[in-house]
């Protein structure tokens, strides 16, 4: 089982937000994969958390990940995904594409953490908020190696 963690950082000064997603071993001390991706015109955190989540979901599809535990601090859209009640807010669409894409993958659970059990998404999250372009990694980005170097020394 691997554990995705996903977050998002808003700019309403810029009116954009950006997403970060970072794939981690079961250990939790390695850092298989991260995302990034800058999203323009996306000022709603809510909305920006739930591309967050559904580019957790793709990631895992991608990379062959049948086995997930996926996580955010955004415990709205974490309650929308757990209900089965049809969606019709701002972010139905994306929960709907979310557990249908969740149906290619062999076991999936979301969980809501607080911000500071996710924090490595978080600051993928904010350093890509002055970024042009996604970025996908295969190790940990310098961005956060810093960061997941200081959670286990302490």
């Amino acid at each position: 089982t691997l554990l995705l963690s996903s977050d998002a950082a808003v700019s309403l000064d810029r009116g954009s937000s950006a997403i970060g997603v970072v794939i981690q071993d079961h250990t939790v001390r390695c850092v298989a994969a991260a995302y990034s991706e800058p999203l323009p015109g996306v000022s709603s955190s809510e909305v920006a958390e739930a591309m967050a989540l559904r580019r957790a979901v793709y990631l895992a599809r991608q990379e062959n990940c049948m086995h997930v535990i996926i996580q955010s601090d955004c415990l709205s859209v974490v309650q929308r995904l757990h209900s089965s009640a049809r969606d019709r807010s701002i972010v139905g669409s994306i929960i709907a594409n979310i557990k249908t894409t969740c149906g290619a993958l062999s076991s999936v659970t979301f969980k809501h953490v607080r911000w500071q059990c996710n924090v490595l998404a978080r600051v993928l999250a904010r350093s890509s908020l002055n970024s042009l372009s996604l970025c996908f990694y295969h190790s940990a980005p310098d961005c956060i190696r810093e960061t997941l170097c200081n959670m286990f020394l302490d």
